[in-house]
């Protein structure tokens, strides 16, 4: 019996040990700089799985996605702060491409303690009792987890570093600042029913980093916002100066060409981007049907330009093209900045419209004192020239030079001579050659019947006659 007793004794302590009794416990991921942490487990008892998400509170959002190592069907857990900024908003979403994940509301969630914010991070912490292994698809690759698997692919991103707040589970966001991948181990969280926790100083356990990217932004929308702003709200003004303040059409021209140029590259950017966006991808906004419109009128314009240039050059007369060639240009340049204003709250970015404002004053001011300065030197240029029109004097102080004192004949002699001018002497027979006495006056009295007739003096014969 001994024996017996000694012998299962050394058989148990010699037994290799299974990887589920010794490595029981919360897998935990963590960014190198602690940006981001997320733990995770497995309950049981009909609890599909329990999660842990902290994110700081510099980044404007955070998400873990799990079921897949790429955007399309993963199921995100995201979290942003909340409007009043005293506890944070919980947005699962999902997504079939790479595309912004859009609002999934089938799942159900058990809030557990830990959830808040603090200074420095907010933290999501619960349970969740249904949907969360599995989910449909919708015209799109459905996802799946398994929770026996010790590596379990999974992606996680952050938002732009910003102050950002919303009560809306569905709230419109901007593309990540950083995202990457990581490897997390299910099988070793499976029936712990401790509830997730993140310390005051986590480390990776139970997890491991296979990528991460930092700095990645939407270049297709930030090329979009400056073509745009720079052919419609800069180049297509400073063409229309070159035209009136400087008559400078070849250059006008080139000028309004190149701002054509910009705006074709930048719409078809900002279609490319539409599409990378829920808020963006079915066309119903203001700034893209707006826009939509203005490069429609953009293209017309450069049409009737061109028509009007060519019948003026054949005619040398103003023609309609141009009159509606200048009001067209007019409501192009109106209705583009104010798009440009519709388009940056359209892309989140409110703060940039305040420098897109300052531009356009700064533009404004400068056509303002180019048209005065215009004026002005077309009006002194004008008063040089001794124009009675333009008023004041001509060059050097001078008045007029009808108002002018006759310059010194040659010798240094005035033009008047210094004797009396000449009396007047009756004119000679020769002056009045061709010329007949005057008939003396006669009183009504020694008038005849005849004279009632003007005296037209006698008849002539035409010379061709003679």
């Amino acid at each position: 019996m001994l024996f017996r007793k000694l012998a299962l004794a050394a058989a148990t302590a010699f037994a290799p040990v299974r990887a589920d009794d010794e490595d029981k416990g919360q897998s935990l991921f963590v960014t190198d700089d602690g940006a981001l942490a997320f733990a995770f487990t497995v309950p049981g008892n009909g609890v599909d799985l329990a999660f842990s998400l902290r994110v700081k509170r510099s980044y404007s959002w955070g998400a873990v996605g799990i079921g897949s190592n790429d955007m399309p069907g993963a199921l995100y857990f995201m979290i942003y702060q909340n409007l009043d900024r005293d506890n944070v908003t919980f947005s699962p979403r999902v997504t079939y491409s790479n595309v912004e994940p859009f609002y999934f509301d089938e799942p159900e969630f058990q809030v557990l303690p830990g959830t808040g914010v603090d200074s420095e991070y907010m933290t999501f912490t619960a349970r969740c009792l249904s949907h969360c292994r599995s989910w449909p698809a919708r015209g799109g690759a459905g996802g799946t987890i398994d929770v026996s698997d010790a590596n379990q692919k999974a992606i996680f991103a952050l938002g732009p570093k910003e102050g950002f707040a919303s009560d809306n589970v569905e709230q419109n966001l901007k593309i990540h600042s950083r995202y990457g991948r990581f490897t997390l181990n299910m099988k070793r969280t499976r029936d712990v029913e401790d509830n997730p926790e993140i310390g005051s100083n986590p480390k990776m356990d139970g997890a491991t980093l296979d990528f991460s990217k930092s700095g990645y932004s939407d270049i297709k929308s930030t090329m979009h916002a400056v073509l745009m702003i720079l052919g419609i709200c800069a180049l297509m003004p400073l063409g229309a100066l070159m035209l009136r303040l400087g008559g400078w059409v070849r250059a006008h021209a080139l000028n309004q060409t190149i701002a054509m140029i910009f705006v074709l590259a930048g719409f078809g950017l900002g279609v490319a981007t539409s599409f990378t966006y829920q808020r963006s991808m079915h066309f119903k906004s203001y700034h893209q049907i707006v826009g939509i419109i203005v490069v429609a009128f953009i293209l017309a314009q450069f049409t009737i330009g061109f028509l009007h240039h060519k019948k003026f050059k054949d005619t040398q007369h103003p023609t309609i093209y141009g009159k509606v060639h200048v009001w067209l240009g007019r409501i192009i340049i109106f209705l583009g900045v104010l798009n440009a204003f519709f388009g940056l709250t359209f892309a989140l970015n409110r703060r940039y419209g305040i420098v897109l404002a300052g531009l356009m004053i700064f533009i404004i001011l400068g056509v303002f004192a180019a048209t005065i300065g215009r004026r002005w030197m077309t009006k002194n240029r004008r008063m040089r020239q001794g124009d009675p029109l333009a008023g004041g004097s001509t060059p050097y102080g001078h008045t007029q030079p009808w108002r002018q004192p006759p310059p010194p004949a040659a010798g240094g002699s005035s033009m008047y001579p210094d004797d009396p001018p000449p009396g007047y002497e009756p004119p000679t027979q020769q002056d009045q050659i061709g010329l007949r006495p005057v008939s003396p006056w006669r009183s009504n009295s020694e008038r005849k019947d005849d004279d009632d007739v003007p005296n037209l003096g006698s008849a002539q014969t035409p010379r061709e006659f003679t």
